[in-house]
C-alpha cells in the first residue's frame, strides 16, 4: 500500500525499481553463491555494469568471487570490498589484448 502511494506521487520509484531488480538478482544466484549474498549481488552488478559501459570487449569481462591469479592470458584486478557488513574479495578479469575504455556518451 505504501509502495503504491509513493509511486503514485512519483517519488521513490527509483528505489522501488532498484529493490525489485535486487530481488530478481538474488533469485538468479546459484545455490552455491548464497553464502555471502551481498558480496555476490555486488559481483553480478559490477560485472553487468562493466560489460555495458566499455567501448569494446564487454563480452569478455567477468567478475569472480575471491582472489584469482592471472595465468597470462587475462588481465586481473583484485578488489577488496565490503557490502552490508559482508567483506570479501572480487577479481575483475578480461582478455589481455583488450584495452578497457568507456563508451562515448555522444
Amino acid at each position: 500500500m505504501l509502495q503504491a502511494r509513493v509511486i503514485k506521487r512519483g517519488k521513490g520509484a527509483r528505489y522501488v525499481q532498484k529493490r525489485e531488480d535486487l530481488t530478481q538478482l538474488h533469485c538468479r544466484l546459484e545455490a552455491s553463491e548464497t553464502e555471502n549474498v551481498p558480496l555476490q549481488v555486488l559481483r553480478v552488478v559490477l560485472e553487468e555494469t562493466l560489460q555495458e559501459r566499455v567501448r569494446r570487449g564487454g563480452q569478455g569481462i567477468f567478475v569472480q568471487a575471491g582472489v584469482m591469479m592471472s595465468m597470462g592470458n587475462k588481465k586481473v584486478v583484485k578488489i577488496a570490498c565490503s557490502c552490508d557488513g559482508s567483506e570479501g574479495h572480487l577479481s575483475v578479469c578480461w582478455d589481455w589484448d583488450v584495452k578497457l575504455e568507456p563508451k562515448c556518451d555522444h
